[in-house]
């Protein structure tokens, strides 16, 4: 049901937003940012159930957990970045929304880079 709330939210937003655009472009720009953070405040209110399960889960791997901790990191960077890329380019600035996708890939990509290491070293103690 909160789905179904949160799309028609998102469905007034826009339309209002279209409207107030055409005679303020500034509040058209402001009631957006305004409803992209009330659907960010919904979704972090859905994380708290998920960080409870990601507890258990940590409980369970023990010593093995620095891996989940870079995925759950990469996952956070992943929607942080994609959240900021569109705001800029739903505000015109493509450019500054592609750079700051390339830079959450980047970020990724070296979080990933400890976990690829470990990989070889396995991988290399077999060969060997």
């Amino acid at each position: 049901m909160e789905a179904i709330k949160i799309a028609l939210l998102g469905i007034v937003v826009v339309l209002l937003a279209i409207v107030v655009r055409q005679k303020e472009p500034v509040f058209g720009t402001l009631l957006s940012l305004a409803g992209c953070f009330l659907v960010f405040g919904a979704i972090i209110s859905r994380v708290s159930a998920v960080v409870i399960l990601l507890e258990d889960l940590m409980e369970l791997l023990g010593e093995q957990r620095a891996y989940l901790l870079l995925l759950l990191k990469a996952v956070g960077i992943t929607m942080l970045t994609e959240f900021s890329a569109g705001i800029c380019k739903e505000n015109g600035l493509v450019a500054m929304g592609d750079l700051v996708r390339i830079f959450g890939k980047i970020s990724v990509l070296l979080l990933g880079i400890p976990i690829m290491a470990s990989l070889l070293e396995v991988i290399l103690s077999f060969s060997l």
